[in-house]
């Protein structure tokens, strides 16, 4: 079943069409932000629980009121956070003015040559594995049903994508898969393999 909502359902809803941020600042912020952990719920608090709590204070929500409401009950958060993450930043800073040409050499030759060969002959193996245990058949997927559908191989003519466990909070996010899923864990003895049925 599917509904539509329209954007006149939703009059509290702010959309800034102006630019906020110069080319790549947003970016080096976000990834300092992660880095220094500026945000985490320590600082700023759980955005949902709070959000929560916000709307039983209103009958109606809106921006203003959210902002006053944040402030008086969060005193000093986002201070607290600008810091931690702008103190990454100036470290990064200083390291990426360090960074040679060699150092970004080796960074790609590890990303293509040894990062490719682990992560293909991790989703090859795993394959070749799970065929094994089921008694089953298998073949390697073609370029165009990897590429287009993130295909990496079939069992018994099952397709199945083959990543590792990390991908599960990301998945919402990124491409669809036409596939059932196979998920590995390193651990200190080999992986840990949880197939989608």
């Amino acid at each position: 079943m599917e509904y539509e909502m329209q954007w006149t359902q939703l009059p509290a809803y702010v959309e800034d069409k102006k630019k906020k941020f110069k080319t790549y600042y947003s970016g080096f912020i976000n990834d300092a932000n992660r880095y220094g952990k500026g945000t985490k719920k320590e600082n700023v608090g759980v955005m949902f629980n709070e959000f929560k709590k916000f709307c039983k204070t209103v009958e109606t929500p809106e921006l203003d009121s959210w902002i006053e409401w944040y402030n008086t009950n969060h005193k000093g958060a986002i201070e607290k956070a600008t810091k931690a993450t702008f103190a990454k930043l100036q470290e990064m800073r200083r390291n990426i003015e360090e960074i040679k040409e060699d150092d970004v050499e080796k960074w790609i030759r590890d990303l293509v040559i040894t990062k490719s060969f682990n992560g293909l002959y991790l989703q090859r193996e795993i394959i070749k594995f799970i065929a094994a245990q089921k008694n089953s058949t298998f073949r390697e997927s073609t370029k165009e049903e990897e590429e287009s559908k993130g295909i990496d191989g079939y069992i018994n003519n099952v397709a199945y994508s083959v990543k590792p466990d990390s991908y599960k909070q990301k998945r919402r996010t990124l491409e669809k898969i036409e596939a059932k899923m196979i998920y590995y864990t390193k651990t200190k003895t080999g992986l840990k393999i949880e197939v989608e049925e």
